[in-house]
């Protein structure tokens, strides 16, 4: 037997909306549901409320955005304004501690220096694309203002620099193919350079 299909649930409202009034005017008068006649007027007075809700909740979403638009504005002024009194309250001080607080301001913590640098941690050596070349990566360590690499075929015998680098991360080349190498890594920051890392090795493609 035929079962009807609604699926209101993949409706947006205004959807429901049109279906509402096309449904009840279909049933309206049709005699093939001469007892439905009560249910008919209810969706139509459903489909009645919910237009007119709906215009309702579209009008106070409008206001709703336009006030959050003007807060912003406001947010955005008062700011500026704070700013402008706090450097004014800083220059006119002259950096006095107790006048700075007097005017009810907090004072920023002095930085304080970050000393040796520690180990770098995770180091990593993975094949490169690229035959003699392999990819270094380990996590960076907090305040290191460059790296030193090192890499060796035989840790016994010395280790010999690489490279000095920004990032935690470089891709090493010129190397044999087959050879076995161990690389270290260490962190340079104001201090000088910190331990170096634990080796990691990998065998040149």
């Amino acid at each position: 037997m035929p079962k009807y299909k609604l699926e209101l649930q993949k409706q947006s409202i205004l959807e429901r909306i049109d279906f509402g009034k096309q449904f009840t005017a279909k049933m309206t008068g049709n005699a093939n549901f001469p007892n439905l006649t009560t249910e008919t007027s209810d969706l139509s007075d459903a489909t009645a409320a919910l237009e007119s809700t709906n215009k309702d909740a579209d009008a106070a979403l409008k206001t709703y955005q336009e006030k959050l638009t003007i807060r912003d504005n406001a947010v955005v002024t008062f700011d500026a304004a704070a700013n402008t009194l706090a450097a004014g309250v800083q220059k006119d001080s002259r950096g006095d501690e107790a006048k700075i607080q007097s005017a009810g301001l907090s004072l920023k913590s002095p930085r304080s220096p970050i000393g040796p640098m520690s180990q770098a941690q995770n180091l990593s050596a993975t094949a490169s694309d690229q035959d003699g070349t392999i990819d270094l990566g380990w996590d960076r360590v907090r305040g290191a203002k460059s790296y030193e690499v090192q890499r060796s075929a035989d840790p016994t015998n010395g280790w010999a620099h690489v490279c000095s680098c920004t990032r935690s991360n470089v891709t090493v080349n010129s190397m044999t193919s087959g050879t076995r190498y161990w690389f270290r890594v260490a962190a340079i920051g104001s201090a000088g350079p910190g331990p170096w890392s634990d080796p990691a090795m990998k065998i040149a493609p």
